[in-house]
C-alpha cells in the first residue's frame, strides 16, 4: 500500500482557536438590548430603524465577529506554518515497546484479523478478514473505538485482499473493486465513482494497489496492467513493460503473468513492486518485478529486479524509497532515489533458522512506512506457514534514515501475534493484524489508559 501520513487534529486546532477569541470578544450590546430587538422584529407592519445606541451597538459586535473569523483564521493559518510541534510534529521514532500500545479489536467470533489498514484526516480504516464470509470495513477516529460499517453500506470486499485495493487519501478512502471505483470520506457511505459497464478500461484486470500521484490516481494490478485518474471518475489504462517472457523461457518455463501488488509515489516518481510468475503442478517459478514511471502515465521496468526470488516490500520516505526482500536466503533492505538503482544497506539476518530445539523459525518483513521521523517496518518471526500459521510474534524495526534499522526488543505485547501492514498517522504509527487469535492494532504514542479497544456492532 501507499504511504499515507495525515494529522486528525487540524479540526480541533481550529476550534480552539476561534472559541478562545471569541471568549475574549468584549460584548458592546447587553442582553436585554438583544431580547428588546427580538421582539421589535415580531410586530407586525413597517419597522423603522434608529441610528442609535442599540444598533450602533450590533454593528460593533458584527464588525467586531468579522474581525475575530478573520483573526482566528489568520492565527490558525500562522501556527500551521509556524508550529509544526502541533500538527507535523517532529515525534522521535517509537524505539521501545513501551513507545507502542496494543489495541484488541471486539469484531466478532468470526473475525481473524486486520489484512489491510488505511488512514485519511477523518480516522482509520481497516478491511478485517472474517472466516468464510467477505471481508468486513470497520473505522475508527482515534485508533481505539472500532466500528462495524454495515456490510449493505459498503462494496463488496473479497477476502484475503483478493481482486480490490484500497487507500487513504486527503479526500477520505478510495476503494477499487471488481464493481468500479469507490471513494468515502469517512468509512461508512460510499459513492460509487466509476462502473466497468461505464468505463472499458476498467474490464482490463484488476486494480491491486492504488496511490495518489500522477494526474491525480495511479493504480496497478494483474493481467500487466495499470491506470491512471484525474479524480477517480474516469480511469486510463497506462502504458506497461511487456511481460519478461524471455526472462522465463530461457530457463524453461512458459511466459509468465505479472501483477503489480504496491505503488508508492515521491514527488514525480512513481514505484511499483511486483512479480512475474509461471506455474504448473509440478514446476514453477516467480520473479520480482519493479517498474519505475515520471507520471503514472508510460511505465518502465527496472531488468535488475528480476531474478528466481520473492516480491518484499517498498515505501518512501525523507530520505527516499526503501525496500526490503528475501534475496538467498536473507532479510535485506535497499534504497534508491530514483527507483532505479538500488543499493543494499542493511541485512537483518537469515530468513529461515531454527531454534534450540530443532524447531524451524522463519523470519519476515511484511511492510515499511515512513513519517517525517523515520522508518518504521514490520514483520513477524515464528513457526513457518504450511496449510495454516503456526505461533508467531510481531516483529518491529526503526530507522531515522532508512539505512540502519534496529529491531525492538522482544515484549509480551507482540507475543501470539502477527502483522499485516503499517501506516503512518499523523505523529503515530499504526500497526495492524491480529493477537491471541483476535484482530488488533498497536498505536505508537497512544495513552496507556486508551489501550483495551472496543468496537460497536
Amino acid at each position: 500500500m501507499a504511504d499515507q501520513t495525515f494529522d486528525p487534529r487540524l479540526g480541533t486546532l481550529l476550534r480552539e482557536v476561534l472559541a478562545t477569541e471569541v471568549a475574549q470578544l468584549s460584548m458592546t450590546t447587553t442582553p436585554a438590548q438583544v431580547l428588546a430587538r427580538r421582539a421589535e422584529r415580531r410586530r407586525p407592519g413597517l419597522r423603522s430603524w434608529n441610528i442609535g445606541e442599540p444598533t450602533a451597538g450590533l454593528l460593533r459586535l458584527s464588525l467586531s465577529l468579522g474581525a475575530v473569523a478573520v483573526l482566528a483564521i489568520a492565527l490558525a493559518t500562522l501556527r500551521l506554518t509556524t508550529a509544526p510541534d502541533r500538527l507535523s510534529p517532529a515525534a522521535p521514532l517509537p524505539t521501545t515497546p513501551d513507545a507502542w500500545s496494543p489495541v484488541a479489536i471486539d469484531a466478532g467470533p468470526n473475525a481473524e484479523r486486520i489484512s489491510s489498514l488505511a488512514a485519511s484526516p477523518s480516522g482509520l480504516l481497516a478491511v478485517m478478514d472474517v472466516n468464510d464470509r467477505p471481508s468486513e470495513l470497520f473505522v475508527s477516529i482515534d485508533g481505539h473505538g472500532w466500528t462495524r460499517v454495515p456490510p449493505d453500506a459498503h462494496p463488496p470486499v473479497g477476502a484475503n485482499g483478493a481482486g480490490w485495493a484500497l487507500v487513504g487519501t486527503e479526500r477520505g478512502f478510495l476503494l477499487s473493486v471488481g464493481s468500479g471505483a469507490w471513494l468515502s470520506a469517512d468509512g461508512f457511505e460510499w459513492q460509487r465513482l466509476a462502473s466497468p459497464a461505464d468505463n472499458p478500461e476498467l474490464r482490463h484486470g484488476e486494480m491491486l494497489a492504488i496511490a495518489a500521484g500522477g494526474p491525480g490516481y495511479v493504480a496497478v494490478g494483474n493481467g500487466n496492467s495499470a491506470w491512471y485518474s484525474t479524480d477517480g471518475s474516469d480511469w486510463s489504462l497506462a502504458k506497461v513493460p511487456p511481460a519478461p517472457t524471455e526472462f522465463f523461457t530461457s530457463r524453461g518455463y512458459g511466459a509468465p503473468e505479472v501483477a503489480m501488488h504496491q505503488i508508492v509515489v515521491r514527488g514525480d516518481t512513481l514505484v511499483a513492486f511486483g512479480t512475474a510468475s509461471y506455474h504448473t503442478e509440478d514446476r514453477g517459478m516467480t520473479s520480482p518485478v519493479i517498474w519505475v514511471s515520471p507520471d503514472g502515465r508510460t511505465w518502465a521496468d527496472v531488468p535488475e529486479a528480476l531474478e528466481d526470488g520473492e516480491e518484499g516490500t517498498v515505501a518512501v520516505g525523507p530520505r527516499g524509497f526503501v525496500a526490503a526482500s528475501n534475496e538467498d536466503g536473507q532479510i535485506v533492505f535497499r534504497t534508491s532515489a530514483d527507483g532505479r538503482t538500488w543499493e543494499q544497506v542493511a541485512d537483518l539476518g537469515p530468513w529461515r533458522s531454527e531454534a534450540a530445539d530443532g524447531t524451524p523459525r522463519e523470519l519476515t518483513v511484511e511492510s515499511i512506512t515512513a513519517s517525517d521521523a523515520g522508518y518504521v517496518a514490520t514483520g513477524g518471526f515464528g513457526a513457518p506457514c504450511l496449510f495454516t500459521c503456526g505461533p508467531s510474534d510481531v516483529v518491529i524495526w526503526t530507522s531515522s534514515d532508512g539505512r540502519s534499522w534496529t529491531r525492538l526488543p522482544s515484549d509480551e505485547q507482540f507475543a501470539r501475534a502477527g502483522a499485516s501492514e503499517v501506516v503512518s498517522w499523523g505523529d503515530r504509527f499504526v500497526v495492524a493484524g491480529t493477537r491471541d487469535n483476535q484482530p488488533a492494532v498497536w498505536i505508537s504514542g497512544l495513552p496507556p489508559d486508551a489501550a483495551g479497544g472496543t468496537s460497536t456492532p
